[in-house]
């Protein structure tokens, strides 16, 4: 009897474990996303508009312009559908998101300082952000929070090529850049590679951005 009660006992436990990972599946797992890379602190740097491109405007190819989410349930499983969100609030004492955005139909609250997407058949979702830099003081690393489904995921950085948000990126922007080169201070702004330094790589990564004309148009009116 006592084998039996054993036996009984194990495809009782079996079935519990079974029914709850049936019952969660399709449930966010902030455990089981990825943010980025997955590795460290993560970034993203808000950019301009190409005003010469079809269809999604914003550039998404310089250095840590586009932020991939993927978001899994508890068997690790990509879920489709999901809202995820980008809340920048934290961030708004210097790093401002443009009123309007234009990549892969984000959707904004302005009021919030929010961007959100849905995830793909594949559980992703990108994100390319518009925006620039107001006139406040620098805000603090991993000031924007990564929500998946209101389940928090992660904080990230945030840097802005357009440092005056006045005629997309240009030889303005780089000479504003060489201030918080040279300031001594390391403001995550100006941070584009994300190694907590702002130095000569960061400056060599602004230049490419001025160069490449794709963020050539500023936001024509930043959120609060």
């Amino acid at each position: 009897m006592t084998g039996l009660v054993r036996k009984a006992t194990f495809f009782v436990a079996c079935a519990t474990v079974l029914g709850a990972a049936a019952a969660f599946a399709g449930v966010v797992s902030p455990g089981n996303c990825v943010v980025g890379s997955g590795v460290g602190v993560q970034r993203i740097n808000l950019v301009g508009y190409n005003s010469g491109a079809p269809g999604d405007k914003a550039d998404s190819v310089s250095t840590l312009a586009k932020l991939q989410v993927l978001v899994r349930d508890i068997s690790n499983n990509p879920i489709a559908g999901i809202p995820v969100v980008i809340d920048f609030s934290g961030c708004t004492s210097d790093v401002k998101i443009g009123s309007t955005q234009s990549y892969h139909a984000q959707t904004i609250g302005c009021a919030t300082a929010t961007i959100q997407g849905f995830t793909t058949t594949n559980g992703t979702v990108n994100f390319a952000v518009v925006g620039g830099h107001g006139a406040g003081a620098s805000h603090a690393g991993g000031c924007a929070q990564v929500y998946a489904d209101s389940y928090l995921l992660t904080s990230i950085n945030v840097g802005t090529y357009d440092e005056n948000n006045t005629s997309g990126v240009n030889g303005v922007d780089l000479s504003a850049f060489g201030g918080d080169l040279f300031g001594g201070l390391n403001p995550s702004r100006s941070d584009f590679n994300n190694d907590a330094s702002v130095n000569g790589l960061d400056l060599s990564i602004e230049g490419n951005v001025l160069f490449s004309g794709r963020s050539n148009t500023s936001s024509s009116v930043l959120c609060p």
